[in-house]
C-alpha cells in the first residue's frame, strides 16, 4: 500500500476530490481537482464542481447533533457513520457526473461536518468517517484536519488562510479575502507576504443569524433570504445594531479567534427577533439590521485588527450571492467586493478546493496550516489517513 502511495505522489499531477460540509449545512460541496506540485509550486485545475443538497430530514438530523440540548452520543456515533457513507457515495456520483472513471481518483480530502468546536480548551469534533469514504471510493482519504493544529496550541481555524496564501497572494497588492458562509472569516495578505505574514480569523456571523431568522419567521419553510430580497425591503435600525454590538462577546475579542453556531444559535436569533419587536421594528427591518450587522462585524475587524490598508477586498461564500449583504459590505468597507474568480479561483468551489490542497500537502508530508492565523506554536501537518483495502 505504501508503494501505491509513493507511485501516486510521483505522478506529474494527481486527481482528487475535495469535500466540504459547512456551518450553513446546505449540503456537500465536492470539487474534483487536478493538482500539480506542492507547496508554493502548487498549481490547481478545477475539473468539476457540484453541490449535493442535503435532504431536509438529514439537515435536521445534523442540526440536532450540533446542539447540546438535542444531541447524544448514540446519535453522533450513528451520524459519523452515515455521513462517511454519504460523502463516499457523493464523491462516486460527482466522478460519474464529471464523466471520469472512479479508478482514476487518487485521493479524497474531506473536512466532514463540525459538530462542536471548543477552541478555548483545544477541542473540536468533525464527523464523517474517513474509512467509509476510502472503502466506497477506493482512494486514499485524508480527513479530520483541525485537531492537529489544536494539538499544538492552535484554534484549528480559520484554515482558508493557507490556501489563500498559496493561490491568492500578490507581490504588489495588499488583499483581504472575506469568506461569508454561516460564519464570516477573513484572510489578510500584505503585498509580498510570506506564510508567517498571513493573518486570519473569524469576524462573527455571516449567514447563520439571517438563516435562523428566516426559519423562525416561516416555521422552517424557508432556510435563507434568497438574494437578500426581504432584507432589502426593510430599513437598518442603527440603535438596534449598536445594541447587538454591545452585547456580542465575540466582536471585541482579539485574534487569533474562532467561533461558530455554538455562540450564534437559533436561541440567539430568537432573542434578537424579540428585541427588535420590542423596539417596534417589523420583521423586514430586523432582518435588514441583522444582515448589516454581519457586515459591521467584518468592517470592525478590518479597522481594528488588520495592520495595513487593503488595496482589494474579495468576498466568497454564500454571502456573496446575497446582494443586500454585499452592498452592506461595500458601504461599510468603502470598497467594492470583488469576485475571487478574478484570481482564478471559483468562489463557490473554494472551500472544497482548499481541502483538496490540504490533502495534497498532507500526503507530501508538508505542513498545511498558517500558524500566524490559527495561533499554533509551529507548522503542522494536519489530517488523518484512511487507506483503501483494494488490490491486496
Amino acid at each position: 500500500m505504501l508503494e501505491k502511495l509513493q507511485e501516486m505522489l510521483a505522478k506529474p499531477s494527481r486527481l482528487c476530490a475535495g469535500v466540504m460540509s459547512g456551518t450553513s449545512l446546505d449540503g456537500l460541496d465536492i470539487a474534483i481537482c487536478r493538482i500539480h506540485g506542492s507547496g508554493t509550486r502548487t498549481r490547481m485545475e478545477l475539473v468539476h464542481f457540484e453541490t449535493q443538497d442535503y435532504a431536509k430530514k438529514d439537515r435536521q438530523r445534523l442540526l440536532r447533533a450540533c446542539a447540546p440540548d438535542t444531541s447524544d452520543v448514540a446519535q453522533i456515533c450513528a451520524l459519523n457513520k452515515w455521513l462517511g457513507v454519504h460523502i463516499g457515495n457523493g464523491v462516486v456520483k460527482a466522478m460519474e457526473n464529471a464523466k471520469l472513471p472512479l479508478c482514476e481518483l487518487d485521493f479524497v480530502a474531506s473536512h466532514g461536518q463540525t459538530v462542536y468546536h471548543m477552541p478555548e480548551i483545544g477541542a473540536t469534533l468533525q464527523i464523517g468517517e474517513g474509512a467509509d469514504i476510502a472503502a466506497l471510493t477506493g482512494a486514499f482519504t485524508v480527513s479530520d484536519f483541525r485537531v492537529a493544529d489544536m494539538a499544538y496550541g492552535g484554534q484549528g481555524a480559520p484554515l482558508a488562510s493557507f490556501f489563500d496564501y498559496l493561490m491568492c497572494r500578490s507581490e504588489e497588492k495588499a488583499r483581504v479575502l472575506i469568506n461569508t458562509g454561516g460564519i464570516a472569516n477573513l484572510t489578510a495578505l500584505p503585498a509580498g507576504a510570506n506564510i508567517d505574514d498571513v493573518m486570519a480569523f473569524d469576524t462573527g456571523p455571516a449567514n447563520v443569524l439571517i438563516d435562523n431568522l428566516m426559519k423562525l419567521r416561516t416555521n422552517g419553510a424557508l432556510a435563507c433570504d434568497r438574494d437578500g430580497a426581504l432584507a432589502a425591503s426593510g430599513r437598518v435600525c442603527e440603535a438596534f445594531l449598536q445594541t447587538m454590538a454591545q452585547e456580542d462577546p465575540f466582536l471585541p475579542a482579539a485574534p487569533p479567534k474562532t467561533t461558530g453556531r455554538e455562540l450564534y444559535t437559533c436561541d440567539y436569533a430568537k432573542r434578537l427577533l424579540l428585541r427588535g419587536e420590542s423596539m417596534g421594528l417589523g420583521f423586514e427591518d430586523i432582518l435588514a439590521t441583522v444582515t448589516d450587522y454581519s457586515a459591521y462585524c467584518v468592517a470592525y475587524a478590518v479597522e481594528r485588527f488588520v495592520p495595513f490598508a487593503a488595496d482589494e477586498f474579495y468576498q466568497t461564500g454564500g454571502g456573496y450571492h446575497n446582494l443586500f449583504f454585499r452592498q452592506c459590505m461595500e458601504k461599510r468597507l468603502k470598497k467594492p467586493m470583488l469576485s475571487i474568480s478574478a484570481l482564478g479561483v471559483d468562489g463557490d468551489a473554494k472551500e472544497a478546493c482548499f481541502f483538496a490542497i490540504f490533502g495534497n500537502e498532507f500526503l507530501h508530508g508538508q505542513f498545511n496550516n498558517a500558524k500566524s492565523a490559527t495561533g499554533a506554536r509551529r507548522n503542522v501537518v494536519m489530517g488523518k489517513l484512511s487507506l483503501p483495502s483494494v488490490g491486496l
